[in-house]
């Protein structure tokens, strides 16, 4: 299924399991949020400059800043929340 993601998701500051999936996983870690599958990464750098969503390139590791009002979607199989409050404050609803 596809989920979509919020332009300015909420901050959290611990590390946390948001959600698991077969072919990935959403969490957060250093502050920042990370959702991932098996083909792309993305990455909610609210200490980045400038401070948005970024997609990791998985080959070098490099994070490319996506623009102002980038709201990310993915697909993800047999999606398990572990944490109902956060991912509450991260996805966008349709």
């Amino acid at each position: 299924m596809t989920y979509a993601f919020l332009d300015k998701p909420q901050e959290n500051n611990t590390d946390l399991l948001v959600a698991t999936a077969l072919n990935g996983e959403v969490y957060t870690e250093n502050k920042r949020l990370h959702i991932k599958n098996n083909i792309c990464h993305y990455v909610y750098k609210f200490d980045g400059s400038p401070i948005g969503w970024y997609r990791r390139n998985l080959k070098t590791i490099d994070d490319i800043y996506l623009g102002f009002g980038a709201s990310p979607t993915i697909v993800l199989e047999n999606l398990e929340i572990k944490n109902k409050e956060m991912w509450e404050k991260i996805e966008l609803t349709n």
